[in-house]
C-alpha cells in the first residue's frame, strides 16, 4: 500500500462535502462486497461469529488478515446494507492507520472536522449507543464509521477502499 498525503487529504475533503442519508438499500452493495472479497477482506455471511454476539456485522483483523462478518439472518434489509457500508468504513480506517503508522483507533478525519460532521449527520441516539456500547478509545472510529455509512454510497466507499487499501 502506498498512500500519499494527497490521497488522505482527498478522503478528508470528501468527508466535508458529502450529503447525508439514512439507512438505505443500494444497488452497489453487492459490488462492494465482491470488491472487498477480491481484495483481501474475507466476507463471511451468517457465520459462527453471528451467534456469538447480537450484532449486524463486524470487521476484524490480525495484521492485514481482514475479515468482515455480516449477520443479516434470513433476509436482507436497509440496515444490512448500512452495516456493509459501516464495516467497510472500518476497513478503510484500518488501511489508512496502517499506512500512517497511527493507532488503529484513530479516525481518518481531524478531531474538529469529525466532531462537526458527527454533530450534523449522526443522530444523538446513535452517539449515545456508541458511548454505551464501546470502550472510550473506540468511540472516534465508531463515530466516523457511523458518519461514513450515512454520507457515502456503497459505490463511493468501494472507490475509497480501492484507493486506500489496494496497490491500484
Amino acid at each position: 500500500m502506498n498512500f500519499s498525503k494527497s490521497s488522505l487529504i482527498s478522503l478528508v475533503t470528501a468527508l466535508t462535502v458529502a450529503s447525508p442519508s439514512l439507512a438505505r438499500v443500494e444497488d452497489g452493495t453487492a459490488d462492494l462486497l465482491e470488491t472487498l472479497d477480491q481484495n483481501g477482506v474475507e466476507v463471511i455471511i451468517n457465520g459462527p461469529r453471528c451467534k456469538d454476539a447480537p450484532v449486524h456485522g463486524m470487521y476484524s483483523f490480525t495484521g492485514m488478515r481482514r475479515v468482515m462478518n455480516l449477520c443479516p439472518g434470513s433476509s436482507v434489509d436497509a440496515v444490512d446494507h448500512d452495516t456493509v457500508r459501516h464495516e467497510t468504513a472500518h476497513a478503510i480506517q484500518h488501511c489508512v492507520n496502517t499506512e500512517r503508522g497511527t493507532a488503529l483507533t484513530d479516525p481518518i478525519a481531524s478531531l474538529h472536522k469529525l466532531r462537526d460532521m458527527v454533530n450534523e449527520f449522526v443522530p444523538a441516539e446513535v452517539v449515545t449507543f456508541v458511548k454505551e456500547t464501546y470502550p472510550e478509545d473506540h468511540w472516534l472510529v465508531e463515530f466516523e464509521a457511523q458518519l461514513m455509512s450515512r454520507i457515502f454510497t456503497a459505490t463511493e466507499l468501494e472507490e475509497m477502499f480501492l484507493m486506500r487499501c489496494t496497490a491500484r
